[in-house]
């Protein structure tokens, strides 16, 4: 999951820039191989888009001010909540027993928490994933020793 948190990042910051799913796995510190797959699951669920050919490559097609992690989670791998008893036990057919509640509550807890972190908000912290910066026209830098444009010496 954390690497299709660090796909989405790269691609909300690249401002709709069609980047090569080489330079999203050198980015984000994934072999190619494996964010090729990371990719393409995010544009099956249409989180991104892509284009093949020379001048192809990955765009993120949502808002990063609204889109969340939750959106993310539940487009690669859904959180599962318990409902009724996984063993079907007579039972617990009103309600839930004390461990499948409680892990009820926290798959609830995970769903309020990813939903309530928007990937805009993740990059408004003093230390942002990956070492980014936010996108501007200024070309200021973070204070990690990136400037717009530029992440941990990966050339844009």
């Amino acid at each position: 999951m954390e690497y299709a948190f660090r796909a989405v990042v790269v691609l909300s910051e690249a401002e709709g820039r069609r980047i090569p799913a080489q330079e999203v796995a050198d980015q984000t510190q994934v072999s190619s191989r494996y964010m090729s797959k990371v990719l393409q699951s995010l544009s099956d669920a249409g989180l991104i888009h892509s284009q093949r050919g020379p001048n192809g490559g990955f765009w993120f097609s949502g808002d990063p001010e609204t889109v969340t992690l939750l959106d993310v989670v539940q487009a690669i791998e859904p959180i599962e909540r318990i409902h009724e008893c996984p063993l079907k036990l007579g039972a617990h057919c009103d309600t839930l027993c004390p461990l499948h509640q409680t892990l009820d509550d926290l798959a609830r807890q995970t769903e309020e928490r990813l939903g309530s972190t928007t990937l805009r908000s993740l990059m408004r912290s003093p230390v942002v994933p990956l070492g980014l910066t936010l996108s501007s026209s200024n070309g200021t830098s973070n204070g990690t020793g990136t400037t717009n444009g530029s992440t941990n010496g990966h050339s844009s």
